[in-house]
């Protein structure tokens, strides 16, 4: 009976080390939005070089990409982040309104970057305050966190109307692409934001 029972314990105890190991496992490349969640397919960064008109010195933004696409299924999430103290990347990034002034955050928009969320069925829309975006790198290796960022729409007045949150995780390697715009001249970095009325902003194809 000894061994008849011994390839059932043997099970057991496989299983049981299975479903620990599962508790610890990372989660899996995606984001989620309104209750559905799409695999990271693709994940992009760039560093856009900016001239700050108030000092004359650089001002870097930070543009990341993430897509879904899996057969006629596509979905894109964009991150938009800055430090203008310090133009360095990592850290934690609050979301901000489209009009704020903060000097580090994740924004809607920051001239030639944006926050926000495209959708399969065409729909797209633009981060606003709250929440949080974690970024950790290591050279061209990223661990980020996404958690909660809220992305809805604005209105002429810059009033926001949220249609979801934004979660999110990404962990691996991200190669860098570089901008260099201080050829189109100086920007202000007290008005982040495109001067633009809302209703005509669009995401970046």
């Amino acid at each position: 009976m000894k061994h008849f029972h011994t390839p059932f314990a043997f099970l057991a105890i496989a299983t049981l080390l299975t479903i620990g190991c599962s508790k610890d496992e990372e989660p899996s490349n995606s984001f989620s939005f309104q209750g559905k969640s799409y695999a990271i397919t693709e994940a992009y960064v760039t560093k856009i070089i900016l001239t700050n008109s108030e000092t004359n010195a650089e001002l870097d933004l930070y543009q990341f990409e993430f897509l879904h696409v899996k057969g006629s299924d596509s979905a894109a999430l964009l991150l938009a982040v800055v430090d203008q103290n310090t133009n360095e990347l990592g850290g934690d990034y609050a979301g901000k309104s489209i009009s704020s002034n903060d000097s580090r955050g994740l924004f809607p928009f920051l001239f030639f970057a944006a926050s926000g969320i495209a959708l399969p069925d065409q729909s797209a829309y633009l981060t606003g305050a709250g929440g949080m975006v974690s970024i950790a790198k290591k050279e061209a290796n990223y661990t980020i966190n996404i958690s909660s960022i809220p992305a809805g729409t604005y209105d002429q007045a810059y009033n926001f109307a949220e249609k979801g949150k934004i979660k999110g995780y990404y962990k691996g390697q991200i190669m860098m692409d570089v901008r260099d715009l201080r050829e189109q001249g100086a920007v202000d970095p007290s008005r982040l934001y495109l001067y633009m009325k809302p209703t005509e902003r669009h995401l970046p194809k």
